[in-house]
Order: structure tokens, then C-alpha cells, then sequence
């Protein structure tokens, strides 16, 4: 009693507070089975320091809706202003329960749904793969929750998987560890380009309005003449030349190909002039075979796709 006392007197230093952030929490209590809100408010005083006080706790039972949540505010006696942010920070348990029955109903041998994370690059991907899996299990979640509105259609499932499937495949081969991977950013680059160029054109808007975003910005960084990268992609034994010559077409204009062929040449010959003069008193010594090029690191269904994309640089290197 004698801490509820304390916190208690402490609140009293609102009164001074002329603009407070409010912050909510849900869980429940797997004892009682009763659902909870505790509401948290945030200021900074007139040294400057951040204060963080719990102001109430509040049984608040499903389903948690935003309007609730903001009524269960304000009987507390709290005046919501323009200047008041109430954030959300916690799922719908009732939901998971209903999106769990449904899942049951239906005899679904998947169980878990994944969330995306900011900071790894393929989690949309990997989180639309999976949540396609539970595909049928939305519109019936619609139907027992009146709340939930925005669930995807069945036409727009796969729309951005085709287009995310093409980067996922490229960001597991070039982060590859245990094999070299500069030899491989050319065709990786060249395939990228390709794909947005194609659905660039869709007949879709959807997916044409939001893949012409993406090729502004491929574009704008890889218009420049990237020297490094297609030194690379020629000192690559299985390529050459012959890569250049294939891929230069697609990613650039005709003026802009030949202007890029004639300067990687010039920076080969230039390297070659290097290693001869660096070389002239030595012996050149031989390390052991790299073993792998990085097809195992894809996946079979990108390896499958990205194997369907270079059919036209086989028969190019066939005519050759």
C-alpha cells in the first residue's frame, strides 16, 4: 500500500502537465481469463527530462476496438485533444482466438503466421509465402469480426510475390559466404532489370503503377556505368565477354551500350597492363579450385526462375 500511496501523490504533478502522450497495453491474465488495459502517460518537464507514469488500470474485454479503447479513456476522466496520441501497442487477442478457430475449422495443417521485419530484406517476402498458406481463413475472419475490413482479395495474392520472389532469390545468392559472388552481380542486376521492365508494362495497375516506382529508382542507381561490377561478371570463365555483350542491351540504350562496352575494355587492358608489369620477375602461383557457384543458396523455385530467365543467354552464347 504504501508504493500505491507513493505513485499515487506522484500523479499529482500532472496538474502542472500541459501536453501529455497517452500509450495503452493489452494482455490478459491466464489465471483469472480477464483482459486488460493499462494506460501510460508520457511528458517532458520543464528541465527537459522524459516522465513516464502509469495513470490506471482498466478491464476492457474483447473485442478491443480503437473506438473502445478511446471511450475506456475518457471515462477515466481524461479529455481526448488533436494534441493526444493514443498508440495501439498491442495485437487483438480476440482475434488471434477467432483467426485460430477458423484455422481449425477448416483442417489447416499450417499454424503460425510471420510478421514483417523492418530490418531483414526478405521478410515480406517470407511473411506473404506463409500468410498465403492461410489464404481462405480472411474472408471467414471478416465475416466474426465487423472490425476487420481489409483483408486482400483473391486476384491480389500473388502479385507481389512474383515480383518479391525475383529479389528474394538474388539477396540469398549474393550473400553468399561460402563462394565468390562479385561474379555474379551483373546477372543477377540484368535479371532485376529485366523483371521491371516486363511488369513495368502489366496489365494490372496495381502492379504496374507500383513496379514503375520500383524502376525510377533502379534505374537512377544503376544507369551509371558500374566498372567494377562488369570486370567481375568478364574475369568469370563461364562468361566473358559474352555477358557484356548479352546483358548491355538490356539495361541500356543502344548509345549508352557501346559507350560501357568500350570502357570496360579499356579498364581490362588497363588491368592487363598492370599484371604484366607487376609480374614480369615473378611466378604466378596457383591457389585450389573455388568449389560452387551459389545455385544451392536461391532455392528451387527461384532457381527454377531465375534458370527460365537465362534461356535466352544460353542460345545467345549458342549463336556466338
Amino acid at each position: 500500500m504504501k508504493v500505491y500511496e507513493s505513485e499515487k501523490a506522484k500523479l499529482k504533478t500532472l496538474k502542472n502537465v500541459t501536453k501529455i502522450s497517452l500509450t495503452t497495453d493489452l494482455w490478459n491474465s491466464s489465471n483469472q481469463k480477464i483482459e486488460y488495459m493499462v494506460l501510460i502517460g508520457h511528458w517532458i518537464d520543464g528541465n527537459w527530462r522524459m516522465n513516464r507514469r502509469v495513470l490506471n488500470f482498466v478491464h476492457l474485454p474483447p473485442p478491443r476496438t480503437g473506438v473502445r479503447i478511446v471511450d475506456s479513456i475518457s471515462k477515466l476522466g481524461i479529455s481526448l485533444t488533436t494534441s493526444v496520441r493514443v498508440s495501439y501497442t498491442s495485437m487483438f487477442q480476440s482475434r488471434i482466438k477467432i483467426f485460430i478457430e477458423i484455422v481449425q475449422q477448416l483442417k489447416l495443417s499450417f499454424r503460425k503466421l510471420i510478421l514483417h521485419c523492418k530490418t531483414r530484406w526478405n521478410s515480406m517476402y517470407e511473411m506473404l509465402t506463409t500468410t498465403i498458406k492461410f489464404k481462405k481463413v480472411f474472408p471467414k475472419l471478416k465475416e466474426r469480426d465487423s472490425s476487420y475490413h481489409y483483408y486482400p482479395q483473391d486476384e491480389d495474392w500473388e502479385k507481389v510475390c512474383d515480383i518479391l520472389k525475383v529479389f528474394s532469390g538474388i539477396t540469398n545468392l549474393i550473400s553468399g559466404s561460402d563462394y565468390p559472388t562479385s561474379n555474379l552481380f551483373l546477372k543477377e542486376v540484368c535479371l532485376v532489370k529485366m523483371m521491371l521492365d516486363s511488369k513495368s508494362e502489366d496489365g494490372d495497375k496495381f502492379s504496374r503503377n507500383m513496379v514503375r516506382k520500383m524502376k525510377e529508382k533502379f534505374d537512377k542507381f544503376w544507369g551509371e556505368c558500374n566498372v567494377l561490377m562488369y570486370v567481375a561478371a568478364v574475369l568469370d570463365p563461364r562468361l566473358k565477354m559474352r555477358v557484356i555483350q548479352w546483358a548491355f542491351p538490356k539495361m541500356y540504350s543502344e548509345l549508352e551500350s557501346r559507350a560501357n562496352t568500350i570502357t570496360v575494355w579499356d579498364t581490362l587492358y588497363e588491368l592487363y597492363g598492370e599484371y604484366v608489369e607487376a609480374n614480369k620477375a615473378s611466378t604466378i602461383s596457383r591457389g585450389p579450385p573455388v568449389v560452387g557457384d551459389g545455385v544451392g543458396a536461391v532455392g528451387e523455385e527461384a532457381t527454377t526462375l531465375r534458370a527460365a530467365s537465362w534461356d535466352d543467354f544460353s542460345s545467345f552464347c549458342g549463336d556466338c
